[in-house]
Parts: C-alpha cells; structure tokens; sequence
C-alpha cells in the first residue's frame, strides 16, 4: 500500500479537526440535553417526595380523627341507647299515673299533715279514756287516714321518678347532641383529609409517569452522548496518529503552530507585565504585544 504523502496527511488531520469540532459542538448540544432532562427528573423526583410526605401527614391526621370519631359515635350509640331505656321506664310511669298529674293539695291534705293526724289520732286514742263508740269511730278515722296517706306516698314517689327520669332523660340527650356535633364536625374534616390523600396520589401518579418520560429522555441522550463521545476519542486517536507520523518528519501542523505563537505571545505578555510592575519604560513592540496579549 502505497504511503501517504505529508501533504496528504496534513489534509486528512485537517478533515480529522473539522469532524472533530463538528462533534464538540454535537456533544455540548447532547450534554445540555442530557442534563436538561436529568434535572427535570430530579426536580418531580423532589416534588413527588414533598408529596408523599403530604399524603403520609395527611394519612395520619385522618387515622386520627376517624378514630376520635369513632369513639364519638360509641359514645353516642351508648347515650342513645341509654335514653331509649329511660324513655321506656317514663312511658311506663306515665301510664300507670294516668295523663293526669296527681290534684293538688292545700297543708292540711299533704302526706305531712295527713301523718300528724294519724299521730295525733293514735296519741288520743293511747291516752284518753272514751266509750266503745267513740273508740270504733276514731279506729275508723284512723284507718281511713292510713290508707289515704299510702295511696298519696304511692302516686307522689311515682311522680318523683317520672320527674327524676325527665332530668336524666334530658342530660343525656344534651350529651348525645354534644357528640352528635363533634361527630358532624370531625367526619367532614376526616373526609376533607381523605379526599386530599386521593387527589395528591393521583398527582404523584402523574409526576411518576412525567418521571419516568423524563427519565426516558435523559437515557436516549445519554446513549447518543456516550455514542458520539466514543466517536469523538476514536477521531482524536486517528488525529493524533497522524501528528506522530508527520512529528517524525519534523512537520508541525497548523494547529501546534498556532499553539506555539499563542504560547510565545503570552511569554512575551508576561515580560511586559513584569515591565510593569517594576515601573521599566515600554517600547513600541512591548505595547503592540500587550494588546495582542489582550486580543
């Protein structure tokens, strides 16, 4: 095979610089890209994380109400169930006293003043000496009394009960109304926490799939990254080869000749800084080489 000639291989070195240029430029596209996409990724990735943490305190502060209203609602159940027991021993006082409440009755006809008859009654008949006649009527009175005074005992200790029971009945309902309110209050706000549990999921669920499209992408420009890198490194072993050959024959490219000129003129710049600062007077060439330098 026929040996290329130095004029030839500076050619192929140049056309090698040029796809090699070409390709930085490929690959800094390819890399913002790649990048772009991979901080979307880890941007949803953070918020999905700020989200979940949202569902979790929300979780937990429904796990919490939803308990108390339980409790609540046992609570009430118990109440209830206590006012129906009580409703039903009312009705059934109610019903043996009739609709009516027992008449009223002036001093001389209370269960007091009908006792101290019979005391009195009983005294005089222990005490006073009388006829069997007299005897007879005041026993009579006597027994009439007694027998008063149980039927007034009887219908009054009912009508205590039902009056007890009325103001049993009664607390028990405003403690039933209590709970009945908490339970009311608390379920909406149990309710509100559960349907931001539901709506938050579906977001994370939105942010995943947004996640995992975000993800996609960063892959494919990463593979066509790392595609056109290993171009890139198999493009500048071909160049470098070829600089070896024509360093061998003593031939300096292009770019090593602008290399060295840059690297001549910053020596050069440096000379002059040190002019500088010493306070040395400049010559014409040593400003024309400062603003070089600065060029």
């Amino acid at each position: 095979m026929t040996e290329k000639t130095i004029e030839q291989q500076l050619e192929d070195h140049k056309k090698l610089r040029s796809e090699i240029i070409s390709l930085k430029k490929e690959l800094n596209s390819l890399n913002r890209e790649k990048e772009s996409w991979f901080k979307k990724r880890s941007s949803i990735n953070k918020k999905i994380g700020e989200l979940i943490g949202d569902v979790k305190g929300n979780k937990e502060e429904r796990d919490q109400i939803t308990s108390s209203v339980k409790e609540k609602k046992d609570q009430r159940d118990s109440l209830n169930k206590e006012i129906a027991e009580k409703v039903a021993q009312l009705k059934e006082l109610k019903d043996k006293v009739g609709d009516q409440a027992p008449p009223a009755r002036d001093k001389q006809q209370s269960p007091g003043a009908i006792k101290r008859q019979i005391e009195k009654l009983d005294y005089t008949l222990q005490t006073q000496p009388m006829s069997f006649k007299k005897e007879q009527q005041l026993m009579t009175q006597l027994k009439s009394l007694k027998k008063e005074l149980a039927e007034v005992d009887s219908v009054g200790n009912e009508w205590k009960q039902i009056s007890k029971l009325q103001r049993e009945i009664s607390k028990l309902r405003k403690k039933s109304n209590v709970a009945h309110k908490y339970i009311q209050e608390n379920a909406a706000d149990s309710q509100e926490k559960h349907e931001s549990v539901i709506e938050t999921s579906k977001e994370i669920d939105d942010l995943k799939e947004e996640e995992k499209e975000a993800y996609e992408k960063f892959k494919e420009f990463k593979e066509k990254f790392t595609e056109k890198n290993n171009q890139l490194k198999e493009l500048l072993k071909q160049s470098d080869d070829i600089r070896e050959v024509l360093e061998a024959q003593n031939v300096k490219i292009e770019e090593d000749k602008r290399q060295a000129a840059v690297a001549e003129v910053k020596e050069k710049a440096r000379q002059v800084n040190d002019k500088i600062k010493t306070g040395k007077k400049l010559t014409t060439e040593d400003l024309l080489i400062f603003q070089k330098a600065n060029k």
